[in-house]
């Protein structure tokens, strides 16, 4: 009989579902980065189940050939209710088939259901209540609304109170406690695990203001509404949840305000009027530059289980408008100085049209960082690894 290492239980195999893992999705860039803080030598290999991945390099930098990728054919896309279905099954057979049994699996959220470990970065049936209440839709769209969401429900009590082998990393104090209470989640199956930020991929860049915003500008053309000279308003993310009618309400306010719009609508179309002074950028890899040329973040989240992009501003050195209920990041932002902390979106007043000089943005991200070193990815990935390989979690 072969002995076993007691070392040895605690390197496994790891498999990833997710509809996309690209480090430009934040729940995916969460799951990267605490990827990439445990010791490559903890795991034998990386197994992604998607219909999209970054390259190796990116997934888990530290050891690149331990990345191997099961692309899952993307036959049906949308409507989302079939797309979800469609990756249920081919997750299963996939995990049936290919994947080897020594394997911790892994689901972000409610993209699988063959998982023994979740990495909640959203809970729908939370969701759902403010989205009805904020949101307006046509008769036909709310319909196929309330569906789909009933479908999201019914996999949240599958994975969070039937299943109860499941264990749970949860990105903020909020979401346990609605775990706790709507779920009946044990504390010994989940952990607080806040999602950190890279120091070194959002620096204030050595380059002036002037010189980031023409490199910008030669590759979004909508930034020529901006005057780099002069404050600048940032808006990242997708419309409607993350309050984008909300910003442009407030903006036009103020006079000689301008705004940068970074994202798109969560689905199809979306009412936006755009003034001279509002610039619009669907997408980029490049957000630590648009950061960098913007002076305040204005991000009045409906719903917002942690928000990576609160820390990542906060740490360029911006000003902050956000708000505390149902925003998991501002659990870490309170009692900074030029971070304004809102109870909802009655209250929200946008008090400062400041154009920051490199001075006060060092100034700002220096005492910043000091609260955030205490919640870096090296802490995530430690208390990721301490999840997967555990029996006891109290």
């Amino acid at each position: 009989m072969q002995r076993v290492n007691k070392e040895d239980k605690d390197i496994f195999n790891i498999a990833i579902y997710v509809h996309d893992l690209v480090k430009e999705i934040g729940h995916s860039r969460a799951m990267i980065e605490s990827l990439n803080n445990i010791p490559s030598e903890k795991i034998k290999d990386i197994y992604v189940i998607s219909f999209s991945c970054d390259k190796e390099e990116i997934i888990f930098r530290n050891s690149p050939h331990k990345v191997k990728f099961y692309k899952v054919p993307k036959l049906f896309q949308k409507p989302f209710l079939i797309k979800m279905l469609y990756f249920y099954i081919m997750s299963y057979l996939i995990k049936l088939f290919k994947i080897p049994k020594d394997t911790k699996h892994i689901g972000i959220g409610t993209a699988a259901l063959c998982v023994d470990y979740v990495n909640i970065q959203f809970i729908q049936e939370e969701w759902s209540h403010l989205y009805f209440k904020y949101i307006k839709n046509n008769f036909l769209k709310t319909i196929y609304k309330k569906v789909l969401f009933f479908f999201f429900i019914q996999a949240e009590k599958y994975l969070y109170r039937i299943r109860k082998d499941v264990k749970f990393s949860v990105l903020s104090q909020f979401e346990v406690d609605y775990l706790k209470s709507r779920f009946k989640v044990d504390e010994d199956r989940m952990i607080l695990n806040y999602s950190g930020v890279n120091f070194d991929n959002f620096s204030i860049p050595e380059k002036s203001r002037h010189e980031t915003f023409m490199e910008l500008k030669s590759k979004y053309n909508d930034l020529d509404k901006i005057d780099p000279t002069k404050p600048t308003y940032l808006f990242v993310g997708a419309f409607e949840r993350k309050g984008l009618k909300y910003v442009i309400e407030k903006v036009k306010k103020i006079k000689d305000s301008q705004l940068i719009i970074v994202g798109k609508p969560e689905s199809g179309s979306y009412d936006i009027k755009l003034t001279d002074n509002m610039a619009h950028i669907p997408y980029t890899k490049e957000i630590e530059k648009i950061y960098a040329i913007s002076d305040t973040f204005v991000f009045p989240t409906i719903y917002e289980p942690f928000g990576l992009v609160l820390l990542e501003a906060a740490v360029m050195g911006l000003e902050i408008y956000t708000l505390t209920k149902k925003v998991g990041a501002s659990e870490l932002l309170h009692n900074l100085e030029g971070v304004h902390l809102f109870d909802d979106l009655h209250s929200l007043e946008i008090r400062t049209n400041n154009f920051l000089t490199r001075e006060m943005r060092v100034s700002n991200r220096k005492k910043r960082k000091e609260v955030f070193e205490k919640y870096t990815w090296e802490m995530t990935g430690e208390k990721f690894y301490k999840l997967l390989s555990s029996t006891n979690l109290s």
